[in-house]
């Protein structure tokens, strides 16, 4: 009787289990489905006519469900599998002068970000090329509802240098290429701030008129700040001059001012000193 009972608890434990690797595969599938659903319409986004707004909403809203469900081990390995869906959100929505959506989408990209200790800079084959893109988009964004949007722990600086007209960012790398092609090394205490300027064209778009480049400390975040007429922008804590040879570091220098300027001439950085 004993064994008899011992055979059938581990009969149900045996098909208590396939059930749930039975429910835990079907989860999974459903997330596979959804997600190759979402990245099917995304690929209309820069088609010449893309999916509506709704329809992108619809199948990024699936991909969230179908997340939901998946064992907590399943969900954070493939947490990352969802970055970037409210970002594309938020350019769609610009592309249609929907701004108010356009905010509310970057909003959600942050928080999804910030909850997954992940950043936009990591999840991008191309950070450079990127963060314009970003640049550019908040660019609009701020331009058109006054509320100025800051994605989720990238801590990037984002300055308006002349109202609504002309923007200044940075951002942070210890990337020893840029564009591919390999840069000057770095010692472990630095890392380079690539600074954008960002101008207002008179169809309203925005476009990135000037590039520069520094290095700095990788325990002190970049600062910016902008004063005077005509502007001049300042960045620091500098610790070496970089030579850009067509957009590419060639050379870093050292510095004893830790304050590097730029005049603002037109649409270009000058540097001053």
């Amino acid at each position: 009787m004993k064994s008899q009972l011992i055979l059938i608890l581990c009969v149900i434990s045996v098909s208590c289990a396939l059930a749930n690797e039975e429910e835990n595969l079907t989860e999974w599938q459903d997330f596979s489905t959804a997600l190759q659903n979402w990245r099917e319409v995304e690929e209309t986004i820069t088609a010449a006519q893309p999916a509506s707004q709704s329809t992108l909403a619809t199948a990024a809203q699936e991909v969230f469900v179908a997340w939901e469900s998946l064992p907590e081990q399943r969900k954070s390995e493939l947490a990352a599998s969802l970055n970037l869906i409210r970002f594309k959100q938020a350019k769609l929505a610009a592309s249609k002068s929907d701004w108010n959506a356009a905010l509310q989408f970057l909003r959600m990209e942050a928080e999804w970000q910030h909850a997954h200790g992940t950043t936009l800079m990591e999840q991008t084959k191309d950070p450079s090329r990127f963060f314009e893109d970003l640049i550019i988009l908040q660019s609009l964004v701020l331009s058109h509802t006054g509320v100025q949007e800051t994605l989720g722990p990238i801590s990037y600086p984002f300055i308006s240098v002349s109202g609504n007209q002309l923007f200044a960012a940075a951002r942070r790398t210890r990337a020893t290429e840029e564009f591919g092609i390999d840069t000057p090394p770095l010692t472990e205490a630095e890392e380079r701030t690539i600074i954008l300027l960002v101008t207002r064209t008179g169809s309203g778009d925005y476009i990135v008129s000037s590039r520069a480049q520094v290095v700095g400390s990788v325990a002190t975040p970049p600062q910016l700040a902008v004063e005077g007429t005509p502007p001049t922008l300042s960045v620091s804590p500098v610790t070496k001059d970089v030579t850009l040879t067509e957009g590419i570091p060639t050379q870093f220098t050292p510095r004893a001012n830790p304050v590097k300027e730029y005049q603002i001439q037109g649409t270009d950085l000058v540097p001053l000193n």
